[in-house]
């Protein structure tokens, strides 16, 4: 039998649980394991319960954990070469 893990809020799993039935798409509990799978190893970046709650809102059939941003480093200045319409001196 499958048990919501404590760091899942019981409500918004049935929401997703409901939202899910509505679709005519009921979760197996093999979906359900990967999907809580997929909650865990994003929990060092991402929220499982605000994930869980914007799937719901969006009637979305998974969940799609926000990647963390990465900070962008501007690349040295790039040499500008003349391309084939410059004119020759």
């Amino acid at each position: 039998m499958f048990v919501v893990p404590d760091w899942i809020d019981a409500e918004i799993w049935a929401d997703f649980e409901k939202s899910r039935r509505l679709m005519r798409k009921p979760l197996t509990d093999t979906a359900r394991k990967r999907i809580i799978k997929k909650l865990e190893d994003a929990r060092s970046y991402c929220d499982p319960n605000e994930c869980l709650g914007e799937t719901v809102e969006k009637s979305w059939l998974s969940v799609f954990p926000k990647k963390p941003l990465e900070v962008v480093k501007p690349k040295e200045e790039a040499e500008i070469l003349p391309g084939p319409w410059a004119k020759r001196l």
